[in-house]
């Protein structure tokens, strides 16, 4: 019985990451949709960062709307969130390949 090369052992190691992985996988696909609709979300929010600062007029200083703040920062961390779970993928993937 002949000796598995590198690569066949590493894809028995996880067949299920493996199936998910498959660059001609339908996981792989959506997930290449999710990464689009993730960066055009991200381009729709950042300008929100723009209105949190506010302007109080009775004492003349500069405030921070926190809901604003709030609501910027855990919609821009989501969408960066995809980002990191892509930058994982494809590190898996170079692994894998090598």
């Amino acid at each position: 019985m002949a000796p598995q090369s590198n690569s066949d052992a590493a894809k028995g190691k996880c067949p299920i990451l493996d199936k998910i992985l498959d660059p001609k996988g339908p996981f792989f696909q959506k997930w290449n949709m999710m990464l689009v609709v993730s960066c055009v979300l991200a381009v729709l929010l950042d300008p929100l960062f723009l209105y949190i600062p506010i302007l109080n007029d009775d004492m003349k200083c500069i405030g921070l709307d926190s809901n604003l703040k709030i609501a910027a920062v855990v919609l821009r961390s989501l969408t960066d969130l995809v980002y990191i779970v892509k930058i994982t993928f494809q590190i898996y993937e170079l692994q894998k390949c090598s």
